[in-house]
């Protein structure tokens, strides 16, 4: 088993202990769609709201796209991917196999709930910025999706009234053509319900409730969350629940809130999980944050918490103009309270309780940069990004070790003379990395500040760097149009896929295109260093190129490459039982390199993968993904399942798979 897989599933194994979450049921089962493919609805199917739909940005496929560089080496620049001309399909229907009318169906580049969401957030600490396109399903439960970016890897979220919604990962829609998604069963999920008191056992009416997935942090809206109300009697409700382990926080004005977690939803037919709070009168915590020279300090971020038994309470507040604050509503007890404000660093004090109303926090002023940002020839750079990262004392910025990110960046326009101020450092040694619309990401000199040296002048001097250029086309030579192609260091083997990029030391510059209709592509602003290419195109091979040499100043000429078509793998994965297997994971491993496939088995229990790259391989199959609970019983499955074989260019191999190993 290759390392990059090992990680994935050691992570998943560490995800589950971490946040205790419970093993997920496996994909609803789907059922092979009609015959006759749906056009459009008939009758009147409930529509999505405008806001709610999002369509690709038509582009001119005659110009390669290139995004203006961001500061940071490893940031990817987005390309601008050109739609399909295809069609995703599928059937929405209940246990009873009744099609669902009026389901929604989302199509999404990244998780929207379960434990890929907690995934998602615990390694890369962030949101989606990818847009969802929304349809509803019709009268007969049928959904289509057309003219989309062709990708093997969506998710597809599946919603409807009265029953648990479902997510299916890994759908894949190609080029040109129709293309079968899942069919989706959605059941009826399981009950979170409470009631809602005050400490003499009076129930409290409208009292809000929040349902989050357990690692939500109280930062941020946790995707997948859901609301409810107490009604007049103090009962409140979450219905059709899927199963995974979740938090429920409670609020109430007046009252000081509680989060309670873990939560378990199992998912049993009629479960009915109980979490009753018993909310206490609110008490304050109110002081002054204030500088070194004694002035208040405006718009400070004071938060209090106070975890223990399961059961956590929180408060957040932003100080006044004259830097006071006022914390209401707190449950009674102690609390740890954090301030943070920029230009200052961030201050905490332990054991405050509720009802203290002189809390000073004094805030140390952290030190200040005074940056030049020249070009290449000398000349004041007027608009540019610039992000100040931590190094180890003595090391050299950019060459092959690690950096940290300070969190201190800003973007500068209309700078006059390229002068320029960044704020909020502790003492340490630091490096500057900076960019712009016309430069490759470039590191300054290291720094030092200290308690003696608060402040420092750094001189930035941005490079153009270099650039790669070549043409694609087909084994007939017709140019290919629509092909990612992307960067990455040629140090690495491994492909340090978006989940780890920032994990890895690198000089180079990551970016992304998409080819032009003749073929053609540009990748701008590299920092000089040996690069290798990823070509992906969902009709043709996924293709690689190492060793490209860039230079500072002077574009580097990769000339024509010609993308294989490559072979095809299918077969049918069978359960332990002997029946189908149906939504596993099917996974196709390269023995002599990085390329690794996965894709579903559909309800039938059929997969396919098409246009592989020629080569050996090992192909294996589990009952479920990287994120489940069970990462070492996913391993198990995976190593008991494998078959060796050799896919040959224009060939079709036809394997059957079963979770017995047989």
């Amino acid at each position: 088993m290759r390392p990059l897989l090992v990680l994935l599933l050691v992570l998943a194994a560490a995800l589950a202990l971490i946040f205790t979450l419970q093993r997920s049921e496996s994909p609803s089962q789907t059922i092979e769609p009609p015959t006759v493919l749906p056009e459009t609805a008939k009758g009147p199917v409930e529509t999505p709201k405008s806001s709610d739909v999002v369509t690709p940005t038509p582009v001119d496929p005659r110009v390669p796209t290139d995004n203006a560089p961001e500061a940071g080496a490893g940031v990817s620049t987005s390309a601008v991917e050109l739609p399909g001309k295809n069609s995703l399909y599928g059937l929405v229907t209940n246990e009873q196999k009744q099609p669902l009318r009026g389901a929604k169906v989302e199509l999404s580049r990244e998780p929207r709930m379960g434990q890929e969401v907690a995934m998602l957030w615990m390694i890369n600490e962030r949101s989606s910025t990818a847009p969802t396109i929304v349809t509803m399903t019709d009268e007969q439960g049928k959904y289509r999706f057309t003219n989309q970016i062709p990708r093997r890897d969506y998710y597809l979220i599946v919603s409807h009234e009265g029953y648990s919604p479902t997510q299916e990962q890994l759908v894949a829609i190609g080029d040109q053509g129709e293309f079968q998604g899942p069919n989706v069963v959605l059941k009826t999920g399981s009950v979170v319900e409470g009631t809602v008191t005050d400490e003499a056992g009076n129930v409290i009416p409208n009292a809000d409730l929040w349902l989050d997935s357990a690692f939500y942090n109280g930062q941020g809206e946790s995707p997948d969350r859901l609301i409810a109300k107490s009604d007049n009697l103090g009962h409140y409700e979450f219905k059709n629940v899927y199963p995974v382990t979740k938090q429920v926080t409670c609020m109430s004005e007046g009252s000081g809130s509680q989060t309670k977690t873990p939560v378990n939803v199992i998912g049993t037919p009629g479960e009915r999980v109980t979490v009753d709070f018993q909310l206490l009168v609110g008490q304050p915590i109110a002081g002054k944050v204030i500088g070194s020279d004694g002035m208040g300090i405006k718009g400070a971020k004071i938060v209090a918490y106070n975890t223990g038994n399961n059961i956590s309470y929180r408060g957040e507040v932003d100080s006044d103009d004259e830097g006071n604050f006022q914390l209401l509503s707190l449950h009674p007890g102690m609390y740890i309270l954090t301030c943070e404000a920029k230009g200052y660093r961030q201050q905490k004090h332990t054991r405050v309780t509720v009802g203290t109303m002189n809390v000073v926090i004094d805030m140390l002023a952290q030190a200040c940069i005074n940056g030049h940002a020249i070009d290449s020839n000398g000349n004041p750079v007027t608009a540019f990004s610039a992000s100040v990262r931590r190094l180890a004392p003595n090391q050299v910025p950019g060459i092959g070790v690690p950096s940290e990110e300070t969190g201190v960046k800003e973007s500068f326009t209309d700078l006059a003379d390229g002068n320029f101020q960044l704020c909020g450092l502790d003492p340490g040694t630091y490096t500057i990395l900076a960019s712009s619309s016309t430069s490759a990401p470039t590191f300054s000199e290291a720094f030092s500040i200290s308690v003696a040296n608060p402040t420092v002048s750094v001189t930035g001097r941005l490079s153009k760097g270099g650039s790669i250029k070549g043409r694609l086309v087909s084994p007939t030579g017709a140019p290919i149009g629509g092909v990612t192609v992307r960067t990455q260091d040629d140090t690495f083997d491994e492909d340090p896929t978006d989940l780890f990029g920032g994990m890895m030391p690198t000089n180079t510059t990551s970016r992304k295109v998409v080819t032009n209709s003749e073929g053609v592509f540009e990748l701008k602003f590299l920092n000089p260093e040996k690069y290798q290419l990823r070509m992906d195109h969902p009709s043709y091979a996924q293709g690689k190129l190492r060793a490209v040499m860039v230079n500072d100043g002077s574009p580097t000429d990769v000339g024509t490459i010609s993308m294989q078509i490559g072979g095809s793998v299918k077969g049918k994965a069978i359960s332990q039982d002997g029946g189908p297997l149906v939504g596993g994971f099917v996974h196709l491993e390269s023995d002599t390199s990085d390329l690794i496939l996965d894709t579903r088995s559909d309800g039938e229990g059929r997969f396919s993968f098409a246009h592989v790259r020629p080569g050996n391989y090992t192909l294996s199959v589990t009952s479920d993904g990287t994120a489940s609970g069970d990462a070492f019983g996913t391993i198990n499955q995976m190593q008991r399942t494998q078959q060796q074989i050799v896919v040959v260019e224009g060939g079709e191999l036809t394997r059957e798979l079963t979770l017995s190993g047989g």
